[in-house]
């Protein structure tokens, strides 16, 4: 029989055995550790990693900083306030065609206010949203379609965060297919660096140069509301009320219209839920479509009146929020996206309807 090691020695072995060896990054010159994954389907998350993530849902942490988005070549700058049950406010300060934009996001609702056009685009949803969205997380990761694993440290704008890997699992992909990294402060749950991926690469980076979290921020409930956005007295309401449907043919029944359906679709994405809407006097049909956490909305209803331009899909791919008008067997029906696919992915699927 092997002599035993002493314990001193013991601890040592191990933990060289468990340490993530180092790898570089590409496009952002840092060095992290990575996890070690195993290379087959049944591989395990971390159950440290998990408690993190969930974290961040139940963070009763205000904070309020400046942040960059890359997206494609195009870089932006916005001033962004958080606050807890997920409320998120981003206002745009670049570049020029979005300066003044504002993103809201509360329990509730989504609020997006356009400034060149003076419109507040108003998006509701059932309460609880936040906690489905957990919920779908969770059932995720015990079916072990999800794979969450903590994969280094880093420093974001002076906060030390711990890296966190979020991987879809498709049986023909060992290890998984990145879809989100997040550099989460393990003292608020606030994350500072958010990564999405496709499985072309990194689709979007967004990332705090500078950040204030706890009271010092003077971040309120109030910086989240309607009340608190420039006035203007265009306000749009974009989904109000809504009930999940079977079919797609049931949902075109319901609402009256032929429901034009995207020809192309992001590579992972499928559909995965029909509701019709109901919009004033109008019922609308809401397509969602998802990819492990990420996913995207397309929402449908006909246009009473029909516009005196012809109306045709969209030039360029607009982040948020983007609506625009097509017809569809004799009637005009408007379209809206709300999303985060990559520019390129968004505009193809957009140019695709039929």
């Amino acid at each position: 029989m092997a002599p035993r090691l002493a314990s001193a020695q013991f601890h040592k072995v191990l933990r060289r055995a468990h340490r993530p060896p180092y790898y570089a990054h590409a496009n952002r010159g840092h060095a992290v550790r990575a996890s070690k994954l195993n290379k087959n389907r049944t591989a395990a998350s971390d159950p440290r990693a998990i408690n993190l993530l969930f974290h961040t849902f139940n963070s009763h942490a205000y904070y309020k900083g400046v942040q960059q988005t890359q997206v494609g070549g195009q870089i932006s700058v916005q001033d962004v306030m958080g606050g807890p049950q997920g409320r998120l406010r981003i206002d745009y300060v670049s570049p020029p065609q979005f300066a003044g934009d504002i993103m809201v996001t509360a329990p509730s609702v989504f609020l997006h206010y356009i400034s060149k056009r003076q419109r507040t685009y108003v998006t509701r949803w059932p309460a609880g949203k936040r906690q489905r969205i957990a919920a779908r997380l969770r059932a995720l990761i015990r079916n072990r379609k999800l794979l969450v694993t903590q994969t280094g440290w880093q420093e974001i704008a002076g906060v030390n965060c711990t890296i966190v890997r979020l991987a879809r699992i498709p049986a023909s992909v060992p290890g998984g297919v990145t879809q989100r990294q997040l550099w989460i402060d393990p003292t608020s749950a606030v994350i500072l660096r958010n990564e999405r991926w496709s499985p072309s690469g990194i689709q979007s980076v967004s990332y705090f140069t500078s950040i204030t979290i706890g009271p010092n921020s003077g971040v309120t409930r109030r910086d989240f509301t309607l009340a608190s956005l420039p006035a203007n007295p265009h306000k749009q309401r974009v989904i109000h009320q809504s009930t999940r449907v079977m079919s797609l043919n049931e949902a075109a029944q319901i609402a009256g219209i032929h429901v034009l359906l995207p020809a192309y679709i992001p590579a992972g994405y499928r559909e995965n839920g029909i509701w019709t809407v109901q919009r004033g006097k109008l019922t609308g049909v809401l397509i969602r479509y998802g990819a492990g956490v990420n996913h995207f909305t397309i929402f449908e209803h006909r246009i009473l009146r029909a516009p005196a331009m012809r109306p045709r899909p969209p030039v360029r791919p607009r982040a948020g929020v983007q609506t625009w008008r097509q017809y569809s067997a004799g009637a005009t029906i408007a379209i809206t996206y709300i999303g985060s696919l990559a520019p390129s992915e968004q505009l193809a699927m957009e140019r695709s309807f039929r």
